[in-house]
C-alpha cells in the first residue's frame, strides 16, 4: 500500500476522525502517520510506537516508508516515547502528541475502539 502522507483529520478520540486523502481510513498497516520535524517520523505496529528518521539529507517529500528508517522502538510509555523523540517538534506534531494517552496499550485500545490507527495530520514542515 502506497502512502502519500496526506490526511485530514487528528488523533485518536477526534470526533471527525482522520481521513486518508483518498477518502480511506488509514489503517496499521500504514504504520507511518505522523511527522515529527523534517527529519524524523512516528509509526506503529501491533507491538510498539516506532520512531524514525529520514534516509536522506533533504526532507521526505512524504510518509512513505521507502523515505524512512526506524530508529527507536517503544512499547512502554509516552513519556519514554518523548524522551526518545527528543526536542524540536512542529507545533502540530507536538498537539497531536499531546492528545496521545500515556502508554503504547492504552493508545492501541484508543486506536482499535475508533477503528484506525490514532492519526495525526502530516504538516506542512515548519520554516524556522
Amino acid at each position: 500500500m502506497e502512502d502519500d502522507g496526506d490526511y485530514d483529520g487528528g488523533v485518536p478520540g477526534d470526533a471527525h476522525g482522520p481521513k486518508h486523502k483518498g477518502g480511506r481510513l488509514p489503517s496499521m498497516a500504514d504504520r507511518i502517520f505522523l511527522r515529527l520535524d523534517e527529519k524524523s517520523a512516528l509509526g506503529a505496529d501491533d507491538l510498539q510506537w516506532i520512531v524514525y528518521t529520514s534516509r536522506t539529507k533533504v526532507p521526505p517529500p512524504s510518509l512513505e516508508s521507502k523515505h524512512w528508517r526506524p530508529d527507536s522502538f517503544v512499547r512502554s510509555t509516552k513519556a519514554i516515547l518523548m524522551r526518545c523523540i527528543g526536542g524540536g517538534l512542529t507545533d502540530t506534531a507536538r498537539l497531536a502528541l499531546e492528545g496521545y494517552p500515556d502508554t503504547f496499550d492504552a493508545w492501541k485500545a484508543a486506536v482499535s475502539a475508533q477503528g484506525t490507527a490514532a492519526m495525526a495530520p502530516e504538516p506542512e514542515l515548519e520554516r524556522s
